[in-house]
């Protein structure tokens, strides 16, 4: 359900990248974490994301598509 543009900006946050080179790749981890109303967060040294366990999958979808409508292009947004 991510458009390409969503997508580099779904990489920028958790690896501070926003595109990889060809045949490049690496794990990348979702850790989850106690029920939250906050955002996502990337750990772009461990190219992982913080995710709340939120309350049902409409929340996660508003949360996740904020915080990559926040992201600028220096990598950081609003947490």
């Amino acid at each position: 359900e991510l458009s390409r543009n969503d997508l580099r900006r779904f990489l920028r946050l958790a690896t501070s990248q926003c595109t990889l080179a060809r045949g490049e790749s690496f794990p990348l981890t979702i850790h989850r974490c106690p029920k939250s109303d906050r955002l996502p967060v990337g750990r772009t040294c461990f190219h992982r994301v913080d995710l709340p366990d939120y309350q049902n999958a409409n929340v996660l979808r508003e949360k996740i598509f904020l915080s990559l409508a926040s992201m600028d292009g220096s990598g950081f947004g609003i947490a």
